[in-house]
């Protein structure tokens, strides 16, 4: 069986100026992130249902709310999984699946190795917790998401920011 799936795939956050992708680009962030998780929500769903029970559990971003300049095509990929995310938690709701998101400011990983240190501290500096998100800081939201304290939470996004605006 499966009990919880958790979708956290993206290509790359390299800043590209929109005018300079190309719709390649943009498919190529879309195929990663939403058709990643289309994919393997398809696999899990049928197990889950028969279950009678089951947790998705997305990872997006706070830039889906609050977009940095020149990340166009990660902004829309990962907004795509937003609603992917809130279409499935109505859809199996009834089947007692919870499908839930996690979106978490900037997280120091190798995916954000490129961003600079000028960008990350200014970050860090606007947070009033006065330091940026770690990856601890977001496996402990999804461990929530994944427990039974959250049995009849779905189609939730869960903002791991450290009290950074946005407010959801």
């Amino acid at each position: 069986t499966i009990d919880v799936l958790v979708n956290n795939a993206v290509g790359d956050t390299y800043p590209s100026p929109f005018m300079e992708l190309r719709w390649d680009d943009f498919q190529k962030a879309i195929d990663v992130v939403i058709k990643g998780a289309f994919n393997c929500c398809q696999e899990v769903l049928p197990l889950m249902i028969n279950n009678k029970m089951g947790k998705i559990i997305n990872i997006a971003t706070v830039f889906t709310d609050n977009p940095p300049l020149n990340q166009s095509k990660y902004v829309v990929a990962k907004h795509g999984l937003v609603s992917l995310t809130r279409s499935l938690a109505v859809e199996f709701a009834p089947h007692n699946i919870q499908v839930n998101l996690v979106s978490p400011s900037i997280v120091k990983t190798d995916l954000t190795k490129h961003v600079s240190r000028i960008f990350l501290d200014e970050m860090q500096r606007n947070i009033p917790m006065n330091r940026n998100a770690t990856s601890v800081d977001v496996a402990k939201a999804v461990i929530f998401l994944a427990s039974s304290l959250a049995s009849f939470t779905t189609g939730q996004k869960i903002m791991v920011t450290g009290g950074m605006p946005p407010f959801l």
